[in-house]
């Protein structure tokens, strides 16, 4: 009865690990760029986009995400100087940004948000660009050389 259980458990584990893998497939970072590029509906983008990836042999690569991680570094560097930026504008001209007892970590923390939410905004773009940019090169290789 032991053994009967582990095979049922066994089966359900397969079942749900298939079910997260064809999700994994359909619904992807690459899908949206494929929605945007060639304007198939999400989950039929998701398939074309794996398969595109799978057929490249470039699964490593997309998987990777060194471009997005890149980004939020930038972006948390840019959040530390901006806070570093509003303390020191603070403390010279001797602002009174908030009524609390430490208006230092109150302005820099205003000015860290400004800087993460600006830098991530305009990272949002950059890193939307890479992916069309490599979208386009995995599907024609030979028209992105000859046009670039």
């Amino acid at each position: 009865s032991l053994l009967c259980f582990h095979e049922c458990i066994y089966c359900i584990q397969s079942c749900l690990a298939s079910a997260v893998d064809s999700l994994a497939d359909r619904f992807n970072p690459w899908a949206l760029t494929y929605v945007g590029l060639y304007g198939y509906d999400l989950s039929s983008a998701g398939l074309h986009s794996t398969e595109l990836f799978e057929k490249r042999g470039w699964t490593t690569i997309v998987s990777d995400d060194l471009v997005p991680n890149v980004l939020l570094i930038v972006s948390l560097v840019i959040a530390g100087v901006t806070g570093c930026f509003a303390y020191m504008l603070d403390s010279v001209e001797e602002l009174a940004l908030t009524s609390l007892n430490s208006p230092v970590a109150t302005s820099f923390l205003a000015g860290a948000m400004v800087g993460l939410v600006a830098s991530s905004v305009l990272f949002g773009i950059v890193s939307s660009s890479v992916n069309a940019v490599i979208v386009c090169f995995a599907s024609t290789p030979l028209d992105f050389h000859t046009n670039h």
